[in-house]
Formats: structure tokens, C-alpha cells, sequence
């Protein structure tokens, strides 16, 4: 289905008015709201690129290189969006956002590659202000020209899921939501999420980041986190999954707080598909694909592949 006939199907019209608490800065509008489909060049023989190192930037360029390099994901005049964990006012070394060099480098990329605009948004926990600051996230984004914005009512629509759920305790069917429009009108979307443990969801990986690309009562979907993980997946089809694997966070996620309860990695995973990307990023934690419903509920749903051993995957050291 084009993106085009995807937007007019998924939104659903009305202008409810809902409020997004502490969060209230203005945004920079964006150029057009012309939507157009990326015409990407892919190679399907590597599924999962797996990059180690202590360059950050090197081993993030490596990981997309080794899946084609980004002009395989990127057109020249693309409109990017990137949607990072920026979900808690943490610095990096907490490990409970995602790493701002690793974004910064995959900005870079994407304008190299021929981007017309490359945008950064995230509807945070915190106050959106402070935590896209404190991340050290905006500073970086904006280094390299890439655009920061700040979740507004305008750009959040109610659209439907095409892969509705069932929430036990209210007994009822979850058909729609409150959503960015921005992941639906984008040319490219990337997902660049931090690999973390998470108290409900077992871990943060990449599908479950897409909790940050929703409004709403976000809490009342924790009575089924793992449906719901996989609904959204299938709503936001990602072009390019990455994991950021710098430093994460083994406990007391999703907020962590304490360097204490983090790890050094040194890693980038990278996939064309969210559920072989996340499948591999269990194995951070000693896991298994398995041990996460939301992973194998969203291959249920033809979203991809989470058995290791099918699964092609590239491991390398710089």
C-alpha cells in the first residue's frame, strides 16, 4: 500500500482535544506535508549487522554499511524522520536514552545520502524541554543541522490500527489511537532505540520504542504491554532498525538512574526488520527471543523472523 493511501485510510477525522501535561514548546513547521514513498534499493542477503568498538561513530557507520550503507535507506530530497528513546531525563552514561553521538552520526549519513530534512522527535515522560537537553540529544541533532520536534497536539491524530488488540481489564477492543503524524508522512523512518530493561515489558528494544511515537492514556496499555508492543510494530514499519548498545541498562528500567546498573557494550545492532533486530538484542541481556512475548507475537503477525539460527546475522569487531 502506498503511504499516501496508508494516511488517508489511518486517520480518523475529529479534533478531540487531550492534553500532553508538561510538555508545551513550540515547533519549527515543517517544510511540506507532501508525502512520498522512498524508493530503496535493498539487499536482502544480511539480516542483522552486529558492529563492536570503541569509536562510536565508526562501528554506527560500519553496522548501516555492512546492511548497504544508508544510500540504500535514503534518497536524494527524502524527508527522515528518526525516532530516539528520549523518554527520561537521564545523561547518557544512565543508559535509559538513546546515545546522542549514535544519532548525530546517523543524521550525517542521511544528509550525505542526499536528505532534504532530517527531524528528530519523541514524546517523553519528562517535561520535553528538559529531557531533550539533558539527553544531550537536541545539541547534538542540531550540530549537524537536523531539525528537533517538540511534541504539539497538532501533529497527533487518532488512527487506526491495522492490527488491533484486546485490553482484559476494560474488556475491550483497541482499534485506534492517538499517534504522531509524522511517522506516517515521512519518506524514510528510522528507529534508533536504547537497549535497556524495562519492569513491564521485560526490555526496550526496538519495537517496544514505539510507545514514544503515541499520545494518549499510554499507561492504560500496560494491561497489554506485549499486544500492544506488537500492534504498534506493525503500525510504524520502520526502514532501518538500530539498536544502541553503547552502554545499557540491566535494571530498575525504564527509567534506571544509577551508572550502577548499567553496562558497557560498545555495540550497534542494525536490521532492515524490527523483530530480527530485537531478537538479536535479547542476547545483550543473556535472553532469549523467546523469553519476550511482544517478539513473538509480532512474528505471528508477519512482522519477521526471531529464530537465531535462521536468521543472518554479521558480527564485527573494529
Amino acid at each position: 500500500m502506498e503511504r499516501r493511501e496508508f494516511i488517508e485510510k489511518s486517520l480518523i477525522l475529529g479534533t478531540g482535544a487531550f492534553t500532553l501535561g508538561t510538555i508545551g514548546c513550540n515547533l519549527t513547521e515543517p517544510q511540506d506535508k507532501q508525502n512520498k514513498k522512498a524508493n530503496r534499493s535493498i539487499d536482502k542477503s544480511l539480516d542483522v549487522s552486529y558492529v563492536t568498538g570503541k569509536d562510536i561513530e565508526k562501528i554506527t557507520e560500519e553496522a548501516i554499511n555492512l546492511l548497504g550503507g544508508m544510500k540504500s535507506f535514503v534518497k536524494p530530497r527524502n524527508k527522515v524522520i528518526i525516532k530516539p528513546n528520549i523518554g527520561w531525563a537521564r545523561t547518557p552514561d544512565q543508559a535509559a536514552t538513546t546515545n546522542p553521538i549514535v544519532i548525530k552520526k546517523i543524521i550525517e549519513m542521511c544528509y550525505n545520502a542526499g536528505a532534504g530534512r532530517v527531524s528528530v522527535t519523541d514524546l517523553p515522560c519528562n517535561s520535553a524541554s528538559i529531557t531533550f537537553e539533558r539527553t544531550g540529544i537536541q545539541k547534538a541533532v542540531q550540530e549537524v543541522d537536523g531539525y528537533v520536534y517538540y511534541p504539539k497536539n497538532y501533529r497527533i491524530k487518532k488512527m487506526k490500527l491495522e492490527a488491533p488488540f484486546y485490553l482484559p481489564v476494560e474488556k475491550k477492543e483497541i482499534k485506534s489511537w492517538l499517534m504522531f503524524t509524522d511517522f506516517v508522512e515521512a519518506d524514510v523512518v528510522i528507529n534508533i532505540a536504547i537497549a535497556k530493561h524495562h519492569n513491564l515489558s521485560k526490555l526496550t528494544l526496538g519495537m517496544k520504542n514505539w510507545y514514544g511515537a503515541i499520545s494518549g492514556r499510554r499507561n492504560q496499555l500496560h494491561q497489554a504491554i506485549h499486544e500492544s508492543i506488537a500492534s504498534l510494530a506493525y503500525h510504524f514499519k520502520p526502514h532501518l532498525t538500530i539498536i544502541d548498545a553503547i552502554r545499557i541498562l540491566l535494571r530498575n528500567g525504564p527509567t534506571g538512574g544509577s551508572i550502577k546498573d548499567t553496562k558497557v557494550m560498545d555495540s550497534i545492532i542494525a536490521s532492515r526488520n524490527q523483530v530480527a533486530a530485537d531478537a538479536v538484542g535479547t542476547t545483550l541481556f543473556g535472553m532469549k527471543p523467546e523469553d519476550v512475548p511482544h517478539i513473538t507475537i509480532a512474528h505471528s503477525l508477519g512482522l519477521g523472523d526471531y529464530d537465531l539460527n535462521k536468521l543472518n546475522i554479521l558480527r564485527k569487531s573494529i
